[in-house]
């Protein structure tokens, strides 16, 4: 849906270079060949420079490894910009001669029928109704009547009255003032900015989800996240010293300030077990592998209704615990940058154990974002200014020119991302 709303903007902006082309082309010439061919010589550098620098800025987002979901946004709007821009200089360049040839005729642009001048309309003291809608066109009997061939206001405008205000040396320094400002709160804009996706952002308007993440986020941000920690591998958990290892691995994890050290908290099957087993170690022997692994399976079949029988899973023979798995419950987790010094801080912590480990949690994947988009948005940006400054460099052999149009990008750049420090988006 984002696409159709870029494709209309983007069109209508070539569509405006090509109609403003033509409207200046009336000077030149009336002859329809001349004046098409004045427009698109007029207009063809400008649209093929803005075409073709955001089709290749789309096909940068498509390209860079990333986000499948940017990859597929980039793709469509990259092609549908292609279509754009082949559909704007070739079939709306046909209807522009078709309307060439109505406006020489002076035939009215919508109903098509003849209409009178506005000298001619004038001289007849037609109604101002008539005047408003259906006057237009050049007389034939005097061509170069200035009433007819009035160029358009806003245009006049802007080169009469604005350029020559804009050029006074107060207003150029108050512009540059004013563009320091800018600047300057963008950077300090730069340097609050928050990343992290609002999960609230990813549901309708009117979802019953999104009151659930507003009152989710302002009351309950104790204890938030219930962590699966899986050790994907087989280890020989009679071994005392791998127990030490796992106790160990425990205490390293708990002492991360993302987790709570309430051993109530904790949930792991291990811990358990061998607390039973050292209670009624008449009963249930550990000694040996064999009745280690007899005694375990009894445990678990013994605890069934309970949550930590999901937490082993042996071998087929029952030989052997090939995985297993515990859980950690978080602290408090105020916001997304915390979610994502959390993610980086325990994963950092899990590749210095002595066993493979997973942390896991069904937002992980989420929280994963968080630590790419940065990266993620500073390449595809230099990337496009490289791109841009390349094209600028082939269609305008300027060395000024493209220093000016990089400073330009680049200050819209830090503009964008400085001001949704200001209005509360976060960088995802």
């Amino acid at each position: 849906m984002v696409v159709i709303f870029l494709l209309i903007g983007i069109g209508m902006d070539g569509v405006f270079l090509l109609l403003s082309s033509w409207s200046r082309s009336e000077s030149v010439s009336r002859d329809l060949v001349t004046r098409m061919s004045v427009t698109y010589s007029d207009a063809a550098v400008s649209l093929t420079i803005t075409q073709l620098t955001n089709i290749l800025s789309f096909i940068v987002g498509a390209a860079v490894p990333g986000f499948p979901c940017v990859e597929i946004f980039c793709v469509y709007a990259a092609s549908g910009l292609i279509f754009c821009y082949l559909w704007t200089i070739t079939v709306f360049g046909a209807f522009l001669a078709l309307s060439g040839h109505w406006e020489h005729s002076n035939r009215h642009s919508l109903l098509m029928t003849k209409v009178q001048s506005k000298s001619v309309a004038e001289a007849n003291s037609s109604s101002w109704l008539y005047k408003l809608f259906f006057v237009g066109g050049i007389d034939p009997a005097d061509p170069s009547n200035a009433k007819d061939n009035k160029e358009e206001k806003m245009m006049a405008f802007f080169r009469n009255v604005i350029a020559p205000i804009l050029n006074h040396n107060p207003f150029k320094a108050l512009i540059l003032l004013f563009f320091v400002l800018y600047l300057g709160m963008s950077v300090l804009g730069i340097y609050h900015m928050k990343e992290g996706l609002q999960l609230s952002n990813l549901a309708m308007e009117d979802s019953h989800v999104i009151p659930h993440y507003e009152i989710n986020n302002r009351y309950f941000r104790d204890f938030t996240y219930r962590l699966q920690v899986v050790l994907p591998e087989e280890i020989d958990y009679q071994d005392e010293r791998i127990q030490e290892q796992l106790v160990q691995m425990l205490s390293t994890l708990e002492s991360s300030k993302y987790i709570s050290n309430n051993t109530n908290f904790r949930q792991f099957w291990l811990t358990e077990f061998l607390e039973v087993a050292k209670e009624n170690f008449i009963l249930f022997d550990i000694t040996t592998k064999e009745s280690f692994m007899t005694n375990l399976k009894i445990f678990m079949e013994e605890i069934h209704n309970f949550t930590i029988s999901a937490d082993v899973k042996f071998n087929e023979e029952g030989t052997k615990v090939t995985s297993s798995r515990l859980f950690l419950q978080t602290e408090r987790i105020e916001d997304s940058q915390v979610e994502l010094k959390m993610l980086l801080s325990l994963r950092e912590l899990a590749s210095k154990l002595p066993f493979k480990v997973i942390l896991f949690h069904p937002l992980f994947f989420i929280f994963d974002q968080f630590a790419e988009v940065f990266y993620q948005t500073v390449t595809c940006v230099c990337l496009c200014v490289a791109i841009m400054s390349v094209i600028i460099l082939l269609f305008i052999p300027s060395k000024i020119c493209v220093i000016w149009v990089v400073f330009a990008v680049i200050s819209v750049e830090v503009g964008v991302l400085g001001m949704m420090s200001y209005f509360g988006i976060n960088l995802d």
